[in-house]
């Protein structure tokens, strides 16, 4: 992939990262960063045989929460604190994706949950945040590979950073609920992030996750996608608020 310049800083750990990772018998597979200058930096990854799941069933769930376990405690020192990342999403945006000016734009009631996911940046005090995991980012089911009935690699590390390894379990809830599963999978997850997180720290997860899965289908997919995606952004942020 060719990633703009301006992720330079935040791909400096990726190749350490994703070692640190299959030292603990993670599936992350080896990547390389190479600035091309003003082309921008390419990362390039080892080829992994494997095919992305179309259903999501009890065994595969249970794999992919052992597998965020493991991602506890590798996280770099000198990466910036993830609680100030993540308030800077919810009140400005970021590079790329968790975009304000699309939500503004489109409907009134998308609007609506720009102005709540800002609140929640504004309320947000970034120390309450854990930190010292690597987290993905972007922790779902179609960046699974599967071969012979097993996980063969999780990719597409470029936006993984130090954090919290709970925020992947939101993000990996929030894909459920578009993914074929087994009964009760959704459920499954978020009992596990209310028994890690406090109340006000997963607010701020799924206050992100509404911002960044309703701009992304703005920009990128039709009106019954963003409407999916207002219905469960807005119903998370009931159940949680």
């Amino acid at each position: 992939k060719l990633l703009p310049t301006s992720w330079a800083a935040s791909l400096h750990d990726l190749p350490a990262r994703t070692a640190r990772l299959r030292a603990r018998g993670y599936p992350a597979p080896r990547h390389e960063v190479h600035p091309v200058g003003p082309l921008g930096v390419l990362v390039v990854q080892d080829l992994v045989a494997g095919a992305v799941p179309t259903h999501v069933p009890d065994a595969l769930l249970g794999r992919l929460l052992d597998l965020n376990a493991l991602q506890a405690g590798l996280g770099a020192a000198d990466d910036e604190p993830w609680g100030r990342v993540l308030r800077r999403t919810l009140t400005d945006g970021a590079d790329g994706f968790c975009l304000h000016a699309p939500l503004r734009a489109h409907w009134p009631r998308s609007r609506a949950l720009l102005e709540q996911v800002e609140d929640v940046g504004a309320r947000l005090d970034p120390a309450s945040v854990p930190d010292g995991d690597v987290v993905h980012t972007d922790y779902h089911h179609r960046n699974v590979l599967q071969a012979d009935g097993r996980v063969a690699a999780v990719i597409d590390w470029e936006g993984s950073r130090s954090g919290d390894r709970v925020f992947d379990l939101v993000t990996l809830a929030f894909g459920l609920a578009q993914a074929r599963t087994d009964a009760g999978a959704e459920e499954r997850v978020w009992r596990l992030v209310e028994a890690a997180r406090p109340r006000s720290v997963i607010l701020a997860y799924v206050a992100h996750m509404a911002l960044r899965q309703v701009d992304w289908s703005i920009r990128h997919h039709d009106a019954a996608t963003v409407e999916r995606w207002l219905e469960v952004s807005e119903r998370r942020l009931r159940l949680v608020s």
